[in-house]
């Protein structure tokens, strides 16, 4: 007879995080390893930090000496004494690691949430390609992301130390992780991350109740990050659980389904609708231009980008490019 391993599951975070401190990994020509710093905002856990992997399948450029905001999404873990994350002079203490899936440069952080001012005057209200004006001679504002943003996660597993009356419950994942699982512990244990659940007071739940599931089901769901418990007296800190306000809990199927014949349609010819109206931009201009990466500087942090138009004030209208991948050589 078989048995469910308990401790399956899937755990990652959207966050908009500081990296920085890229260092290689010995035998990848694409894998890199990165400085994470992530936001809480509880009184006593302001930030955590991490070191997540990335395969840099498009060459991205990151800076040696500045710290630049990306909106990642990756997978997340309890540090673990044997995660091979290549540390050097600059490293600190972490509290996590994990796999970056796809990354988005934002820029550099605000200072107290104000737009950044690069001081040079614009182009004396020349046309830009756009044909919209510049502002004459005014300094131009260059974009800026406040860093105080909470990570959102989603977590899939089997819910344990449910309680009803308290609206909360955990969840213990267990996942591969490259910098753990490339490690070489000897140990025959997974380590496992624990994540404590709540579900907050709200009016969506006055009809029915909230969404707490019972011991042993299997759970979808997401929510912001909260807060952390350390192990007591632990130097370096050591998270205990990750705590997470739930959003949203999506509940697995109990029982074997009735098979249902579904028709073929994929091969059957057909013509893709075309859309009425027009979009919101023009992505074929996007597309067709290659991402190139940006050059380091002594004044502006060096950030991967998209090609850059050679008028400044364009460059705020060009989206990043999102880059995915994580396969290892």
């Amino acid at each position: 007879m078989s048995t469910v391993d308990l401790t399956s599951g899937y755990a990652t975070i959207t966050a908009v995080a500081a990296l920085a401190n890229p260092r290689s990994v010995p035998g990848s020509k694409k894998k890199i390893i990165l400085d994470a710093e992530i936001f809480v905002g509880d009184k006593k856990c302001e930030t955590l930090l991490g070191a997540l992997s990335f395969y840099n399948k498009s060459d991205m450029v990151f800076d040696h000496s500045g710290i630049v905001l990306y909106l990642i999404y990756s997978t997340i873990a309890n540090m673990n004494e044997f995660a091979d994350i290549q540390p050097n002079e600059f490293s600190p203490a972490y509290d996590f690691v994990g796999d970056i899936q796809w990354v988005i440069p934002l820029g550099a952080p605000s200072k107290d949430g104000e737009p950044t001012d690069d001081g040079k005057p614009t182009d004396d209200g020349e046309p830009t390609d756009d044909g919209e004006p510049t502002d004459k001679g005014e300094p131009r504002q260059s974009p800026s992301i406040d860093p105080a943003q909470r990570a959102y996660v989603h977590i899939s597993g089997f819910a344990a130390n449910c309680n009803q009356r308290q609206a909360t419950f955990d969840l213990d994942i267990f996942q591969y992780i490259s910098t753990i699982g490339s490690a070489k512990s000897g140990s025959k244990t997974k380590p496992s991350t624990s994540f404590t659940c709540t579900v907050l007071d709200s009016p969506r739940y006055q009809k029915y109740g909230k969404p707490v599931p019972y011991a042993k089901r299997y759970v979808f769901i997401t929510g912001f990050l909260a807060n952390a418990i350390f192990v007591s007296d632990s130097k370096p800190r050591k998270i205990k659980k990750f705590c997470i306000e739930v959003d949203n809990v999506v509940f697995s199927p109990v029982g074997s389904a009735t098979p249902t014949a579904v028709t073929n349609d994929l091969d059957s010819p057909s013509k893709t609708p075309v859309r009425l109206g027009r979009g919101l931009l023009s992505y074929s201009r996007r597309t067709s231009m290659s991402p190139t990466p940006a050059t380091s500087s002594t004044d502006i942090p060096s950030t991967p980008t998209p090609s850059q138009g050679g008028r400044p004030t364009k460059r705020k209208r060009m989206e990043a490019e999102t880059v995915s991948g994580h396969s290892e050589v």
